[in-house]
């Protein structure tokens, strides 16, 4: 009696190597997104504990009314308020300074560190990050604003506070 012996040419061997190539290809596309959309929930989640902050910084300090800050504000610091006792108003500027160094600590102009940042020892979080306080009668309306590496545009979160 005769067998007969099957085995795989080389033509099936390269066509399912092919076939496995492709499938990989797709799974590491599919990494590739969840690490971008991973990237920017972590960017969102720490937007929205810096408006917190602010926001719960303003709770603390009634007495005092803050600032506007436009998205163009340069961080800025006159006196160290863990160093020193300050009024309200100067507990206001503190507050501000420590929060815009704490989203973005670099200067997009020069790319030199600001120098409050760097005073108050702070690194900024969010890329091309920028922030706006903005009140209007007791309600102070924040934004905090980000880049999105992947796709060139800006992420932003906002947040009304009732004082």
């Amino acid at each position: 009696m005769r067998q007969s012996i099957q085995a795989f040419t080389l033509i099936e061997v390269l066509i399912s190597v092919l076939i496995l190539s492709v499938g990989l290809l797709g799974a590491s596309g599919l990494q590739l997104r969840g690490l971008d959309a991973n990237r920017n929930a972590f960017f969102r989640t720490e937007a929205t504990y810096l408006a917190s902050d602010i926001a719960n910084r303003i709770q603390v300090n009634k007495t005092t009314s803050y600032s506007d800050i436009t998205l163009t504000t340069t961080p800025a610091v006159g006196i160290d308020c863990t160093a020193n006792n300050c009024s309200p108003t100067q507990m206001a500027a503190y507050d501000t300074a420590q929060w815009l160094c704490s989203i973005n600590s670099i200067n997009a102009a020069d790319d030199s560190t600001y120098t409050a940042c760097s005073n108050l020892n702070i690194v900024g979080v969010l890329p091309g990050g920028k922030a706006s306080l903005v009140k209007n009668g007791n309600e102070y309306a924040i934004t905090v604003q980000w880049s999105d590496i992947s796709t060139s545009t800006a992420s932003s979160v906002n947040l009304v506070v009732v004082q």
